[in-house]
């Protein structure tokens, strides 16, 4: 919510400089997002009055307009139409300083000299853009006068953060009371004086409601003969303060008083509503309607509309149809002011993909009380700004939509709570109690001693229980205020549990390995699997789907942290990224085929990815990533949570290329998949460079993981090192090498290692050569030359004898 320091100080008394009060609302939970000191250069600017126009002789696009700014006669020639004799106006003489041009001098146009400048409303910056005309102030401005002392352009503009549960902070008024109950000073709220004509409203329109269920409440005023024009001065100014921007005096009434009260309204032209009557109903199949972004919209069914006798003029809450428009033809209007399901507000602005400030509002929850006070003080303004005729009476369709009710406060809780008393005893913190509620507005029904029975007012739908006034007047006292005390018991803490931890210490083993975390949605759009090629009928294809999506980009769950991952690496290539390495610790959601119209399978995904396009680091210039890299990302993983028995088979996933990809297997069980993403995928993406990919199912690993270290003796006895270098056939999985190599001996044979893989004519198409180091070691005695000679003897015949293969000598 957008306030000014000055427009604050309309409603109540602040006796705090801008920074101190930002520092005291924050204090008290009201958090300030931005605070933006404003200051408009103007100078020599003043106000001075019409005495005639003149047509310019040679153009007659110009006029040569004589105007008095009480100390003398200035002649100024001017290129704008909408001023007329007698209108008082801003006066730029000679020397003036305007922020959107500069220094001002006198300029002769041929024979006619312009002694000055007649300003409009965007060269005061008052307003953004180009403003259609001069700026044409009100007629008791006092001629002579400087512009500063009529419009206060020294401010301080203060953005704060209003949380859904505090609607009633989305508006002057509610910010002014808390500044009221904060500071000890009285609110100022502005009186209203309706002026009723003799003309019943009745004549001119009739209301229905048909779905009461989602309009509780619809209000309304007739007001009629009302002259469309400009807004004056410090409406225009007050709406840009609030960040808004201006159009016409009647809509600027609406908005104004929407953003000081907090409830929307929405004027119609009467003469507009056809059957002269306002039917507040869901929308039926096929109706549309254009709305006043000009763009025809199809109603979805059901949708809350407002409707004349044969067509919707407005979408309920969120924005009006371009057929009842105020426009400058407009002469008579009729006010609405009422309350919508918030529930409802925020589905149908939802699925229409429009979000406007009065939907904001009423999607969180607006003030129950405030339709009719805001209805007559926009009457009231346009009764005295546009010269409208209010008619006589106004349409309520309900006056009970607020229903009080009593909540028991008792004063040895609030005590208890905030750990201390208040004031010196408990008398005297009951009575603080007491004012601090009266100034929010709580109504203090009756003491009863032990506890107070306090009313929550119709803005605090947020206030529900005791506690909740508890924390109100702990807010109000100051947190500041409160002492902090230990605690008198001792509080055990489990801390995390076994998954907590493992996922912690996955975490921070791939941010060792150099990649960072990426958190991703979980909603994904249903084009991503021919992205990454999954085939219709694959079991990833079984997303499932969300009713009311945000767009169709966001329209399924997500089955696989794949696309999410190469989204991720595009964003980054795209914005000259030359290396990339993340990961991303997320859920997967599986339909559950054997239970309709359940909740999903929600499981924990790792997935990481590597990328590299330049150079990277100066010392990682000639570091090229491939497979080996992220299955050594695994490895190092898998070597941290201590998983053992693991082992790696080839892959089919289709995302993957058809030679570079893998399974990873545990205890027989896939627990994931690794490769090279294929070419077609990466171009699909627009990814430049190879991106390797790895994915592991948090649920199928964690039971393989240790839930505890066991301890091992350091052996006694020395180890031994044999290498081993063979060519073999190029389809020979080095896994299968291995398995076959550790049992010839188990008990002896201790490590297995590649360190090696050479291919090139010099060894033939077809065949590769593998190069391993094998560790021998027993436990209970130094193993003899022999032994190793023996068992390393084994090794070779067996690898000859099952894969063929031709031992290198060396």
């Amino acid at each position: 919510m957008q306030v000014s320091y000055n427009l604050l100080k309309e409603y109540i008394d602040i006796d705090l400089s801008a920074e101190e009060l930002a520092k005291r609302l924050t204090l008290n939970g009201i958090i300030l997002e931005r605070m933006e000191n404003i200051s408009t250069e103007i100078e020599r600017v003043v106000v001075g009055r019409i005495i005639t126009i003149e047509q310019y002789p040679e153009n007659k696009k110009l006029s040569v307009c004589q105007v008095d700014i009480k100390k003398e006669v200035l002649q100024i020639v001017c290129g704008a139409k909408n001023m007329e004799v007698s209108d008082k106006v801003a006066v730029a003489l000679e020397g003036a300083k305007l922020p959107q041009i500069g220094i001002i001098k006198n300029k002769k146009f041929k024979n006619v000299l312009s002694s000055g400048m007649l300003c409009s409303a965007s060269e005061l910056g008052i307003e953004p853009g180009k403003s259609p005309g001069i700026l044409i102030l009100e007629k008791d401005a006092v001629l002579g006068e400087d512009i500063r002392k009529i419009i206060k352009f020294d401010d301080t503009i203060f953005d704060f953060e209003i949380h859904s549960n505090r609607p009633d902070l989305m508006c002057i008024i509610g910010i002014a009371r808390e500044v009221a109950a904060i500071i000890d000073k009285k609110l100022k709220i502005p009186e209203i004086k309706i002026k009723e004509e003799d003309e019943r409203i009745e004549k001119d329109i009739t209301v229905k409601i048909e779905a009461e269920d989602l309009c509780p409440r619809y209000a309304g005023r007739v007001i009629k003969d009302i002259k469309i024009d400009e807004s004056p001065l410090w409406l225009k100014w007050k709406l840009r303060l609030l960040g808004a921007r201006p159009i016409n005096n009647i809509v600027d009434i609406t908005n104004f008083v929407m953003m000081e009260t907090g409830q929307p309204l929405h004027a119609f032209d009467l003469d507009l509503i056809k059957g002269k009557t306002i039917i507040v109903r869901r929308s039926r199949t096929g109706e549309t309607i254009c709305t006043l972004d000009g763009i025809e919209r199809q109603l979805p069914s059901k949708s809350l509309v407002i409707a004349d006798t044969k067509e919707p003029i407005a979408l309920a809450g969120i924005m009006g149809g371009k057929h009842s428009e105020i426009d400058q033809n407009t002469k008579n209007v009729f006010l609405e002011s009422a309350y919508f399901n918030s529930v409802n507000n925020r589905r149908s602005a939802a699925k229409f993909g429009l979000r406007t400030e009065a939907s904001n509002r009423f999607e969180k929850g607006i003030d129950k009380g405030v339709q009719i006070y805001a209805l007559d003080r926009a009457a009231d303004l346009i009764n005295k700004i546009a010269m409208g005729k209010i008619s006589s009476g106004k349409i309520d369709t309900n006056k009970k939509l607020f229903h009080p009710f009593k909540i028991n406060l008792r004063i040895k809780r609030v005590n208890r709570i905030l750990g201390q008393l208040l004031d010196k005893d408990e008398a005297k913190t009951k009575s603080k109690i007491i004012n601090i509620l009266d100034k929010l507005e709580f109504k203090v029904v009756e003491d009863k001693r032990e506890y107070i029975e306090v009313i929550p007012p119709s803005f605090r739908g947020d206030v529900e229980g005791e506690i909740d006034l508890i924390e109100e007047i702990a807010r109000i006292y100051g947190y500041d205020k409160i002492k902090p005390t230990l605690f008198n018991h001792t509080i055990a803490q489990e801390g995390k549990n076994i998954r907590f931890r493992v996922i912690d210490q996955a975490r921070e083993t791939l941010i060792g390995c150099g990649l960072n975390e990426v958190i991703t949605y979980s909603f994904v759009s249903p084009d991503i699997f021919d992205r990454i090629r999954i085939s219709e009928g694959h079991k990833l294809r079984s997303a499932i789907k969300i009713k009311n999506p945000m767009t169709i980009d966001q329209s399924l769950m997500r089955t696989s942290l794949i696309s999410s991952l190469l989204e991720v690496i595009k964003w980054n290539t795209n914005r000259q990224a030359e290396l990339v390495k993340i990961f991303e610790i997320g859920k997967i959601y599986l339909p559950c085929a054997d239970k309709q119209n359940s909740l999903p399978q929600e499981k924990l995904i790792i997935a990481g990815a590597i990328n590299k396009i330049g150079r990277g680091n100066v010392w990682e210039k000639s570091l090229s990533l491939d497979i080996v890299d992220i299955k050594g990302i695994i490895e190092v993983v898998f070597q941290s949570l201590k998983v053992e028995n693991w082992e790696v088979i080839p892959g089919n996933h289709p995302t993957f290329h058809p030679l570079r990809n893998a399974k990873i297997i545990v205890g027989g069980e896939e627990v994931g998949i690794f490769g090279e993403v294929h070419p077609e995928v990466t171009n699909n993406y627009r990814i430049p460079g190879k991106v390797n990919l790895f994915e592991i199912d948090f649920e199928n690993l964690l039971p393989n993981i240790p839930t505890g270290i066991k301890y091992c003796v350091l052996p006694k006895y020395p180890s031994v090192q044999r290498d081993l270098a063979m060519i073999i056939k190029e389809e020979v999985l080095s896994a299968d090498i291995i398995n076959s190599i550790k049992s010839i001996n188990k008990k002896i044979i201790k490590k297995v290692t590649l360190f090696d893989i050479f291919k090139g004519s010099q060894i033939g198409d077809g065949y590769k050569s593998l190069a391993y180091s094998v560790v021998f070691q027993a436990e209970d005695r130094t193993l003899t030359d022999q032994e190793v000679g023996n068992t390393f003897k084994k090794i070779r015949e067996k690898l000859i004898e099952k894969f063929g293969a031709k031992i290198r000598e060396q």
